[in-house]
């Protein structure tokens, strides 16, 4: 109804009085419907108990599963009413600001350090690559699913 942003309708009254000599007139106006989805004054989004605090990982642990660590899902708050109107939400992720593309690492200890399964919010990390010794970070980043490739 209200496009990705906003969409214009223009809005036409007519009038019509009397019983015998009828007089009419009309006006125009242009009405604008906002998307609330995407206007921080009715929608927000925020962790519920986000669940991640530091996270240790000790290179190359002998547990051939690997560290695992999940985060708990975002939560979309809407005003005035509660609605589910904006969607689902995607979830990406990097580590070392590259965008994190595998789901399981321990397939691959050289070449993929950390992996993200977007679908159960978990994290695993395993490395065979004495070369990330030290801290590196990674990001998190929610966004509304349908908004995501909106430039």
């Amino acid at each position: 109804m209200s496009g990705l942003s906003s969409i214009d309708y223009t809005v036409t009254v007519s009038a019509e009085i009397g019983i015998t000599e009828k007089q009419t007139n009309s006006a125009s106006f242009t009405l604008t419907l906002k998307n609330p989805c995407i206007d921080t004054n009715f929608v927000t989004m925020s962790p519920f108990d986000f669940g991640i605090a530091d996270q240790r990982y000790e290179l190359y642990e002998h547990d051939p599963t690997g560290f695992q660590f999940s985060h708990n899902p975002f939560i979309i708050s809407t005003l005035p009413i509660d609605h589910t109107l904006c969607g689902d939400i995607t979830y990406t992720s990097t580590f070392m600001t590259a965008a994190i593309s595998d789901l399981d690492p321990v397939a691959d200890p050289i070449n993929d350090a950390v992996g993200y399964d977007p679908t159960s919010n978990t994290y695993t990390v395993y490395s065979e690559d004495f070369n990330l010794l030290g801290i590196h970070p990674y990001t998190l980043t929610a966004t509304l699913t349908q908004y995501t490739s909106v430039t």
